[in-house]
């Protein structure tokens, strides 16, 4: 689709706010600028809004200047409407005081005077009525005469409505709906017995399991503490066996230089007697 520009004949503005509306049919109509306050969306020219330093001065503008006086306008006519409002409000002044021998009496001020009394002048009268007149007869009903003129049909028994005949279908479907519930609500308690005992049989298997898995364990946790402990007393028996070869070896050793000594002994006394040595110089 084609982007179409829109121009306009006049410049857009912003339209100013009217803040005060006065009653008072003298200000009524009055639209002149001293009671219009501008109230736009841009916080630049919000009087409450601080631009430049703020320890200097404050900048007042015209247009602050202008919203300042007819705030201070508003609020002095608020106060005037207030005070006017509150002395209407005020209970009127009553009569003073009569002076001495003097009384304060009502007066009728009305155009026509009325004689103002406490009671009215009352008295008391008496009839007789006659009995006849007590027991009136009493009115026929009013019966409305006849417009159309009277007519009847014949109708044998049995030819609008057979209760037995009608209620057959409708008993049926309702015996039906019954049926067919019952039967749901049955097949709904057999599969949760179902279901229940599928679970339960469920909860019986995975607790053989775990106990096989935990006997298991301390099968194997057994195996492997006895493998620790004959680990143990090899190494013992390793050890003692050690020390006995090596016992062994020294007492073999021990008596092999006991035999070389022995013979070096005796090579050497014979050759020293061999040599003119006696054995008693030796």
């Amino acid at each position: 689709m084609p982007l179409v520009k829109e121009s306009f004949a006049k410049r857009p503005i912003t339209l100013p706010v009217k803040r005060y509306h006065n009653r008072n049919n003298n200000y009524r109509g009055a639209q002149n600028d001293e009671n219009m306050l501008v109230c736009t969306n841009n916080i630049m020219f919000d009087s409450r809004v601080v631009r430049g330093n703020t320890y200097a001065s404050p900048v007042i503008t015209a247009d602050q200047r202008r919203n300042r006086e007819v705030y201070e306008r508003m609020r002095r006519e608020r106060i005037s409407r207030n005070e006017e409002q509150r002395k209407r409000m005020l209970p009127r002044p009553g009569t003073p005081p009569p002076v001495d021998g003097r009384t304060h009496m009502d007066i009728q001020t009305d155009t026509y005077l009325e004689e103002l009394i406490a009671s009215p002048d009352e008295s008391d009268m008496n009839t007789q009525t006659d009995g006849e007149w007590d027991c009136k007869p009493l009115l026929p009903l009013y019966m409305p005469a006849k417009m159309v003129a009277d007519k009847s049909t014949q109708i044998e028994p049995g030819e609008l409505f057979d209760f037995d005949t009608e209620v057959a279908p409708i008993l049926d479907v309702l015996v039906e709906k019954s049926i067919e519930t019952a039967v749901m609500e049955l097949e709904q308690e057999e599969e949760i017995a179902s279901l229940r005992r599928r679970q339960d049989l469920f909860e019986m298997k995975r607790n053989a399991e775990l106990a096989e898995v935990q006997r298991l364990e301390q099968e194997a946790n057994k195996q492997i503490n006895d493998d620790c402990q004959s680990g143990e007393s090899k190494e013992l028996n390793n050890e003692s066996k050690g020390d006995e070869v090596q016992q062994s070896e020294e007492t073999f050793t021990d008596k092999i230089a006991k035999d070389i000594l022995e013979e070096a002994k005796e090579d050497a006394l014979t050759n020293l007697e061999a040599s003119g040595y006696s054995s008693d110089q030796a």
